[in-house]
C-alpha cells in the first residue's frame, strides 16, 4: 500500500509492522468527503457562458453569410433581425415592470459568473428608443450614417459600459459577458463601412467620414451611458459576487 509505512513493533525492534500513514489517511478521508458532499441530483455546467458564445457565434456567422449572399443589403437584413430580437427582449422587460415585477429576473450570488446590476426600466426605454431610431432611419429613410450612429451609440457605448463598469467581475470577466454586445457593435460598423460609395445615406460624409462619426458616437455612448446610469442611481455590483453555474437538475 502506497500509504503504509513500516514501523517497528514496541516489543520487537527487529520485526516491522505496517501502520497506516496519517497523511495518507487524511488524504483518503478528504477525498471521500469531497465525493460525498456533491449532490448526485445536480449537474454542474457553465451554461450561461456556452449560451453566450453560441449566440455570439451565430450572430457573426449570420452577418458573414448575409454579406456573402447579398453584400450590404444582406448585412442590413441580419442587423435588423438581431436588433428586432433585442428590442423584443427589452419589451418583455418593460412589460414585466408594468405588471409590478422586476424588469429582469433576479439571480442569486454564487460561485460562477459575474452578477449584473439591477437596472431601472428607464434604461430599457432608452434601449428601445435608440434601437428603434436606428432601424427606422435605415429601413424607412435609408440614412446609413444616422442608423449607424444611433445603433453604435447604444451597443458600442451605453450597453458596453454597463457590462464593463457595473458587473461584479474583473474587467476581463465582465468583457466576456458582453460578447453579444461587442458582436452587434462589430456588425453595425461593418454595415456602415460596406455601404455603396455613392450612397446618399452617408449625407455627403463619404464612407470613411461616416465611419469616423460612428466611432465617435461609440465613445460618446460610453460617457453618456456612465453618466446616465449614475443619474438613475445604478450602483456597480460589488466585485467578487457571482451567479451560480448550476442551472440544470437531473431530477425529472
Amino acid at each position: 500500500n502506497y500509504f503504509m509505512a513500516e514501523v517497528a513493533k514496541p516489543g520487537n525492534p527487529f520485526e516491522p509492522d505496517p501502520v497506516p500513514n496519517q497523511k495518507g489517511k487524511d488524504y483518503q478521508l478528504a477525498a471521500r468527503q469531497r465525493v460525498g458532499a456533491m449532490p448526485e441530483t445536480t449537474t454542474y455546467i457553465a451554461f450561461p457562458t456556452v449560451m453566450d458564445m453560441v449566440i455570439t457565434s451565430s450572430m457573426l456567422t449570420a452577418a458573414v453569410v448575409g454579406y456573402v449572399l447579398d453584400g450590404h443589403h444582406g448585412l442590413i437584413v441580419v442587423m435588423s433581425l438581431i436588433a428586432i430580437w433585442w428590442i423584443m427582449t427589452d419589451l418583455i422587460k418593460v412589460y414585466r415592470f408594468s405588471q409590478g415585477q422586476d424588469p429582469e429576473t433576479p439571480v442569486a450570488a454564487g460561485a460562477g459568473l459575474p452578477l449584473r446590476p439591477k437596472l431601472p426600466v428607464q434604461w430599457f426605454g432608452l434601449s428601445l428608443a435608440l434601437q428603434s431610431l436606428g432601424l427606422l432611419a435605415q429601413l424607412i429613410c435609408g440614412w446609413t450614417v444616422l442608423a449607424g450612429c444611433s445603433l453604435m451609440f447604444f451597443y458600442g457605448g451605453c450597453d458596453l459600459i454597463c457590462h464593463l463598469w457595473y458587473y461584479s467581475g474583473t474587467l476581463a470577466e465582465n468583457f466576456s459577458m458582453a460578447t453579444q454586445t461587442v458582436a452587434m457593435a462589430f456588425i453595425v460598423l461593418a454595415f456602415v463601412i460596406t455601404g455603396p460609395a455613392t450612397s446618399w445615406g452617408y449625407w455627403d460624409l463619404g464612407r470613411w467620414g461616416a465611419t469616423f462619426w460612428v466611432l465617435v458616437c461609440a465613445l460618446l455612448g460610453l460617457v453618456a451611458g456612465k453618466l446616465g446610469l449614475d443619474l438613475l442611481g445604478v450602483k456597480a455590483t460589488p466585485q467578487g459576487e457571482r451567479k451560480p453555474l448550476t442551472i440544470k437538475n437531473s431530477e425529472p
